[in-house]
């Protein structure tokens, strides 16, 4: 039970198994949303030491919020966070598990091995000693397929071509669909916005970020500057006025492997960018579930 309010609560866990050496990083966390997930994959870099190139994610919700063989849709939050920490997201091919074995076989080993029979005091305790578990059992074992111990594997041939891990944490935005009214402004978390005239009447996607103050950038479309917000509420008056100066181009890049097609609205119109194709497959890899 919880410690805090002696109440039964399911607990999720977040693999991270590389592909190479199967060296594994095992994530608890009481719920199942999109600061969950980043915040298991910030451990798992700092377990690492370094971050993948290519990361295959198994449909998580948080992360993939259309499973497509050919066109899947990534949250674009997760999108930026890959863009910060410079790895690709290669979504696994729905309803296929043998498209990411090397995780699905984990998951048993997980169960069986380090939660079956044992008895936590909180989550921290329990993150802890799965920390423990990961990198002193789990990766000094010999592994059934690579007859190779995967801690080894790791630190001699693999976590030399990581990418290393910046300093810099990521500033996880809010994303928004606002209408530009009639006076030229847009409400966005409880605060009115200035835009220009030509956007009164379509419906803009609003992209908010908290870096000490809070900005807002109006995307309409791929190819033109992101219009700067000029905020107008008293609420949080130490908030950055959004002028010619700080005004910043927002393209949505996309961190596939393949084809993918990404969509901003402007009132009926759609607007498609068409990311080009990888043709050279890194390496170095990580699959996630």
């Amino acid at each position: 039970p919880d410690p805090a309010t002696g109440v039964h609560r399911y607990v999720y866990g977040l693999l991270v198994t590389l592909a190479f050496s199967r060296y594994a990083f095992l994530w608890v966390a009481l719920r199942q949303d999109l600061p969950t997930v980043l915040a298991g994959l910030e451990a798992a870099w700092a377990f690492f030491q370094g971050v993948v190139r290519r990361l295959v994610v198994d449909n998580l919700k948080p992360v993939v919020t259309r499973a497509d063989r050919y066109a899947p849709q990534i949250d674009r939050v997760f999108l930026e966070y890959a863009q910060h920490r410079g790895f690709l997201v290669d979504p696994a091919v729905p309803r296929h598990a043998t498209g990411k074995p090397k995780v699905e076989r984990g998951i048993p080993y997980v169960r069986q091995d380090f939660f079956r029979g044992e008895a936590f005091r909180d989550l921290d305790d329990l993150q802890a000693r799965a920390v423990t578990w990961c990198r002193d059992l789990a990766g000094t074992r010999l592994h059934g397929t690579t007859r190779r111990a995967p801690r080894l594997v790791f630190e001699t041939e693999e976590q030399p071509t990581l990418l290393p891990l910046g300093p810099e944490p990521f500033d996880r935005p809010t994303w928004a669909q606002c209408t530009v009214h009639p006076d030229h402004h847009i409400q966005f978390q409880r605060a009115l916005y200035s835009v220009p005239t030509c956007y009164i009447g379509h419906a803009v996607d609003v992209r908010g970020e908290l870096l000490g103050a809070l900005r807002v950038r109006p995307v309409v479309d791929a190819d033109r500057p992101a219009v700067g917000g000029e905020r107008t509420g008293r609420r949080r008056a130490d908030a950055a006025r959004g002028t010619g100066d700080d005004r910043a181009t927002f393209r949505p890049a996309v961190a596939f492997g393949h084809h993918r097609d990404i969509s901003l609205t402007r009132g009926a119109k759609s607007v498609s960018r068409r990311a080009s194709l990888i043709k050279n497959p890194l390496p170095v890899r990580a699959q996630l579930r």
